[in-house]
């Protein structure tokens, strides 16, 4: 192997890694959370044409973020302490009676719930 091949051999093996690792680069130039899974499901599966796209996929999608949202009590003018009344007690109930109604609950469970929403007011 002479120079000039040698260049030309060196030259083909960094393109071709700069395409097997694009799912790697895209991820870091996203910042994603799971780079470092990506590259090592690029290293270690992306000689696979699944494998590759599969990371790159990855690499692509936008992870879910949590949005935390100022709750709407805090913005209003009432107190973020509310009491529990008899009213929201019927209401409770009412709601549980129609929980027992489809059979999801038991009727000691309905009672005891019930007792202790009570005991609430």
């Amino acid at each position: 192997m002479n120079a000039s091949e040698f260049a030309i051999f060196g030259a083909m093996f960094a393109f071709g890694a700069l395409i097997y690792f694009i799912p790697t680069m895209v991820a870091t130039v996203r910042r994603h959370p799971q780079q470092t899974a990506i590259f090592w499901l690029n290293f270690f599966a992306g000689w696979t044409f699944l494998g590759w796209v599969g990371a790159l996929v990855w690499a692509l999608v936008q992870p879910m973020r949590t949005v935390v949202m100022a709750s709407p009590i805090a913005q209003s003018n009432t107190p973020a302490i509310q009491r529990y009344t008899a009213e929201m007690a019927a209401k409770d109930i009412g709601d549980l009676a129609d929980i027992l109604a489809k059979g999801l609950i038991t009727g000691p469970e309905f009672e005891a719930k019930k007792a202790e929403l009570l005991a609430k007011v």
